[in-house]
């Protein structure tokens, strides 16, 4: 093993891990240990000070979106700084690099995580967008992101977070502009919260399959749940970040933000609990086939080009006619296979598991389709408490 000596290591990273030790240490010491864990969690990412129950609670409310650092922080904290510059007076320039500069301090405080770096270029492309006063593009800035993270780590192309991260921002960047003009006819006091359940609508309906992939798992609540507690988590976000600024200069920090920060992740947990606490909150979901999973894409794209997002009076009906039937064909595969899982045909193949006793324990036996077989023999042998499997 070896020991890499200080100065071989990049000054920048060190001290921005100093920083983010700091942080968390002086949190921990200020406040509570549920309320400083679920602080750190929503503010830097830092998911160790969690309880069990509340991993939970945010898994069933279908919201553990929110203690992962994402796109809701980082855009916060643009347009709060963004925002106050130009209140002071500052030029638009000047706001945008300063908002720009801090948003890639706050990635890297954050823990740089795929959907951290995701959100800090898409925010920092538009940034230099407004200071070339140029026109940003959602789309562009979400590719460049993606092929920044590629480049720097090619194997993230397979990670979990990954993939929900940049489908769910896809979804919003591609279902959101389709509904604004059928929305941009009601009242304010309607369009807000019919926005944000398309926002949940969309961005659960583009990872629901990589979510029933690697979880099993399915909360229907959260499209409910979403409504109360994202608003909640970035007025946290917010407040958070101000402590922690607050924390830079003073150990203690200021008790009543303090305070206030931690009535305010109690009430967020305790919305977290009561949601997931309701009937068929979370769902159990088979795995889903490399064929279900292109025909549920195939209906997403197909009903994209069914709503253009910029439609025009001469939109060409027979483009629109021929992705009408093709929706319909994918969607009718989709639910054929969905049976056929459900429900499959008598004489399928299936695995048979038999229990052995073998005296010091018990053998698993598995008869599996195409007549591979297993063995696992867990009554251990000489000294050893699990032999290995055998496959014939």
């Amino acid at each position: 093993m070896e020991t890499v000596p200080a100065s071989r290591g990049s000054g920048i990273l060190g001290a921005v891990f100093r920083v983010r030790s700091l942080l968390l240490q002086r949190l921990d010491a200020a406040m509570p240990p549920p309320q400083a864990g679920l602080l750190k969690a929503t503010v830097l990412g830092d998911r160790s000070g969690l309880s069990p129950e509340m991993n939970q609670a945010f898994l069933d409310s279908g919201t553990y979106h929110i203690l992962a650092i994402s796109g809701l922080n980082v855009s916060i904290l643009a347009g709060a700084v963004f925002g106050l510059l130009r209140l002071l007076r500052a030029s638009p320039r000047f706001a945008a690099l300063a908002s720009a500069l801090l948003v890639t301090a706050y990635g890297a405080l954050a823990g740089a995580s795929a959907s951290v770096v995701r959100a800090t270029v898409m925010a920092d492309v538009y940034l230099l967008a407004v200071i070339l006063d140029r026109r940003g593009d959602l789309l562009n800035s979400l590719a460049l992101s993606a092929l920044v993270l590629l480049w720097w780590n090619p194997r993230l192309l397979f990670d979990v977070g990954f993939q929900l991260t940049y489908l769910a921002t896809l979804g919003i960047v591609l279902i959101l502009p389709r509904s604004q003009s059928g929305l941009a006819r009601l009242p304010w006091m309607l369009r807000w919260p019919l926005e944000s359940v398309v926002i949940t609508l969309a961005a659960t309906g583009m990872t629901l399959p990589i979510l029933a992939s690697a979880f099993n798992r399915f909360a229907p609540v959260g499209v409910l749940a979403n409504m109360p507690i994202v608003p909640l988590s970035g007025l946290i976000t917010t407040l958070g970040t101000a402590a922690s600024a607050v924390f830079l200069v003073t150990p203690a920090g200021l008790p009543w933000l303090n305070g206030l920060n931690g009535w305010l992740v109690d009430l967020l947990f305790g919305t977290a609990r009561w949601f997931a606490a309701w009937p068929w909150s979370t769902l159990r979901v088979y795995t889903p086939t490399p064929g279900m999973l292109l025909a549920y894409y195939a209906v997403v794209a197909a009903c994209l080009l069914i709503r253009p997002a910029r439609a025009t009076e001469d939109e060409p009906a027979p483009r629109r006619r021929w992705a009408s039937w093709l929706a319909v064909a994918c969607g009718l595969l989709l639910l054929l296979q969905v049976m056929l899982r459900l429900y499959p045909p008598e004489g399928t193949p299936a695995i048979r598991l038999t229990l052995l006793d073998v005296g010091e324990g018990e053998a698993i036996f598995l008869e599996m389709p195409g007549g591979r077989r297993m063995l696992v023999d867990a009554g251990g042998c000489g000294g050893s408490a699990l032999t290995p499997a055998r496959w014939s």
